[in-house]
């Protein structure tokens, strides 16, 4: 299972190519010729791997998060279920108790 901490570390270097890009595409006028093709294509590039990764962070994180729910109301209808074994164990020695008498 992957951790909520690898879901972060993801998100920043998403975060971090596209802020590249936007470096990349912002000095394009800077750059003449050739240099304005390759700053063009690489922030292309930077924007298209930033956004997957997180749109991959996203589902791996929303994945997570229901996984926990999951756990969670699983412990929780067990603990029910233990409470309910033991509210008819108690019923029924009260009973017993009550037919002895």
């Amino acid at each position: 299972m992957r951790s909520k901490g690898q879901a972060a570390f993801y998100a920043l270097a998403g975060g971090y190519l596209l802020y590249l890009a936007y470096q990349l595409f912002e000095g394009r006028m800077d750059n003449g010729g050739e240099n304005y093709l390759m700053a063009l294509i690489f922030s292309i590039f930077f924007v298209a791997a930033g956004v997957a990764i997180l749109i991959y962070t996203a589902m791996m994180y929303r994945k997570m998060t229901k996984q926990e729910v999951q756990v969670f109301s699983e412990t929780e209808e067990e603990t029910e279920l233990k409470r309910e074994e033991q509210q008819k164990e108690n019923s029924n020695q009260n009973l017993q108790k009550e037919d002895l008498q």
